[in-house]
């Protein structure tokens, strides 16, 4: 759509992903960094020629 994702998520965003009811692979892992920002931290290497290719054929059917 060409905007920009805010840096942190908004209250009103955060207290919907909260209402989200769904099943924990594993409890004890602390996913809270989940519920605070919309864009991922990078961490390093390359991104695969599959995830390449989907994003074209998804980015030709949304935004020809």
């Amino acid at each position: 759509s060409g905007r920009k994702a805010p840096e942190k998520l908004t209250h009103t965003a955060r207290q919907l992903l909260l209402s989200v009811e769904f099943e924990e692979i594993d409890e004890d892992v602390d996913r809270s960094y989940m519920l605070e920002r919309l864009k991922d931290p990078y961490r390093g290497g390359k991104i695969r020629e599959e995830v390449k290719k989907l994003a074209r054929e998804l980015r030709a059917i949304f935004a020809p």
